[in-house]
């Protein structure tokens, strides 16, 4: 029986040892010596691994508080915002864009509201440009002669004509 005390005893004092390569932590541990760098103690001997950094990009930068390397191409959006309708979110540019539109012929697209808006054009004398219906209307209404009716095509009272 006091052998095997003995025998424990000895065990007990190789286990906790600190073995001499190991930089005094014992047998087992592991630790960081500097940052992304793994230290553990086998076999009585210290071994160090760092990450392996495999960054598909040409210019790598340092990442803060990271171990690898980012790509500065790939880009980080601090904030992801909601698009108005129309468009969507380009992650690459961080920003709204537009979905692709082709405009009828007289209207123009806006960027900014995402939509055909049509162009100004020049009205005649007595009109005005109208953006809701994209053409030139009356500037005001006249109120005609009885048996005359007002006719927007022409801002004038014309003679009703009757079958």
């Amino acid at each position: 029986m006091l052998q095997t005390i003995i025998f424990l005893l000895l065990m007990y004092d190789v286990v906790t040892s600190i073995p001499p390569d190991c930089d005094g932590y014992p047998e087992g541990e592991s630790w960081e010596p500097q940052p992304c760098e793994l230290c553990s103690c086998e076999r009585g001997h210290k071994t160090c691994v760092v990450p392996d950094c495999a960054v598909p990009c040409a210019n790598p930068i340092p990442g803060e508080g990271a171990c690898c390397p980012t790509c500065p191409d790939v880009t980080q959006c601090k904030n992801v915002k909601k698009c108005r309708p129309r468009s969507f979110w380009n992650k690459d540019k961080c920003k709204c864009e537009c979905y692709p539109v082709e405009c009828l012929p007289g209207y123009k697209f806006n960027t900014k509201k995402c939509r055909c808006q049509c162009k100004k054009k020049r009205c005649p004398p007595g009109f005005k440009f109208d953006r809701k219906c994209c053409d030139c209307k009356c500037r005001r209404f006249l109120e005609c002669e009885p048996g005359q009716y007002f006719c927007q095509d022409t801002c004038r009272c014309e003679n009703k004509y009757y079958d």
